[in-house]
């Protein structure tokens, strides 16, 4: 746990503290942000679509104290013949719906064509719980090893018959994290992290090591334009010397964002301090 200054952020928020039980993982998010095991905090989609027969470019962000021998991608609950709709990390326990698809971060998944038993095929459909866009919801787990250890992230992908000729993506967008003051043990600095995007973003932090003032969840604080500006506070460790690494993930809350994780159009930044 945090010190008091992050409890306090929890409480301003709104979340009961009195069994360390939250509505939702915003707070878990919050006070969960030192790289202290192996973590899968991000899995990045680009197309964020997926469309039949086109590929996607599927890229884990982890994260370890120690150095990752390997990283694997599956997918769960694929099937070209029916839409499927199944969702999170629970599809997983079902060892008959997994797919390996790569051994290899990033890797290149070539989405398979759909079969057309979809009502949009019928000449007369009818109401059989089938959506009539064909589409699928299913979801896509990132798996990080270092040495003994392993962590574990999934993403929502959703697969289309026809796609939109063009999707923005955060991960083209302009970004810049950078940091104010002197990185050295027992000081603090700022940190600030900018993107131009044209709609709302929800970031999250990551460090080695030391004290988010702001905690690991941090919103939009400026805005200028499309340009947005967010703000944190590190306290670094008096006893830390050598790099230190500060990773900021920025996501989309309206296609997904951390309370509905539907999609991977989302990018990260790393800024690593050499603390002496």
């Amino acid at each position: 746990m945090r010190p008091l200054l992050a409890i306090a952020a929890l409480t301003w928020l709104g979340f009961s503290l009195g069994c360390v039980a939250f509505q939702d993982e915003i707070g878990q998010v919050a006070l969960d942000y030192e790289i202290d095991r192996v973590l899968v905090p991000a899995i990045r989609l680009t197309p964020p679509i997926a469309v039949e027969g086109e590929d996607v470019e599927i890229e884990a962000l982890v994260l370890s104290p120690w150095n990752v021998d390997s990283v694997s991608l599956d997918i769960c609950g694929q099937n070209p013949d029916l839409p499927t709709e199944l969702w999170g990390a629970e599809c997983f326990n079902n060892p008959d719906l997994i797919e390996p698809l790569s051994l290899r971060n990033p890797a290149v998944w070539t989405v398979p064509e759909l079969g057309r038993n979809c009502i949009a095929d019928s000449a007369e459909p009818v109401d059989t719980g089938i959506p009539t866009d064909c589409a699928s919801q299913i979801p896509i787990r990132a798996t990080g090893v270092a040495g003994e250890e392993r962590g574990m992230g999934t993403v929502q992908v959703r697969v289309l018959r026809d796609g939109p000729a063009t999707l923005p993506s955060l991960n083209d967008a302009r970004r810049e994290l950078t940091f104010e003051g002197n990185p050295a043990r027992g000081e603090d600095i700022g940190l600030v992290y900018r993107v131009d995007w044209d709609g709302p973003v929800d970031f999250r932090w990551y460090v080695d090591a030391g004290e988010l003032h702001h905690t690991g969840r941090t919103t939009t604080t400026w805005l200028q334009g499309d340009r947005h500006t967010t703000r944190n506070q590190l306290a670094i460790p008096s006893g830390y010397v050598g790099p230190l690494r500060v990773v900021v993930v920025v996501a989309d809350p309206d296609s997904g964002g951390w309370r509905s994780p539907t999609s991977g159009n989302l990018a990260w930044d790393i800024l690593t301090l050499e603390v002496e």
